[in-house]
């Protein structure tokens, strides 16, 4: 009776199923492309429409490799279990769908700061197990603040977030 309880796809970790959905939600739950594959991870994309800007920003998960699982062209955010995710604004051009979505009010996830150096800012966040780093740019007049919120950080399109 004992063995009713348990989980049969090992790769859903119920620990960070709550920062998943967070995400997933934030962003309306894009459609991403696979981008690349490497050695030990996946690589899917999805470029965000960002009003009258020409700027070309994109929301980039990194899914680590685990020798079992088939990755697929497409798939929603909601589906991919990534270790890194991205908002970034990138030089060049990439071919995958487009997205669009309202950026939400983000006050109660707040993020304070670890660490400072010249490349970036390094935060933790009080209410979900990930680090927010903040990239600093060559074109930057002021540098970011000591604490923030998660929302506030994702919206820059220069933050890489690691999943703890």
């Amino acid at each position: 009776m004992g063995s009713y309880g348990e989980l049969l796809d090992s790769n859903i970790n119920l620990d960070k199923l709550s920062t998943y959905t967070l995400f997933s939600a934030y962003f309306n739950n894009p459609r991403m492309s696979l981008l690349r594959e490497d050695g030990s991870n996946v690589v899917y994309c999805c470029k965000v429409r960002c009003g009258l800007s020409r700027q070309k920003r994109y929301i980039i998960a990194i899914v680590p490799k685990d020798g079992y699982t088939q990755y697929v062209k497409t798939a929603s955010l909601s589906d991919l279990y990534w270790s890194i995710l991205q908002t970034r604004t990138l030089d060049e051009d990439q071919v995958v769908p487009v997205h669009f979505y309202t950026p939400k009010d983000d006050n109660h996830n707040i993020i304070k700061i670890k660490q400072k150096t010249s490349e970036k800012f390094i935060y933790s966040c009080t209410t979900f197990p990930v680090t927010v780093s903040l990239l600093n740019t060559k074109t930057q007049t002021q540098p970011y603040s000591d604490s923030g919120t998660l929302g506030l950080a994702l919206e820059t399109y220069n933050c890489v977030v690691y999943l703890s």
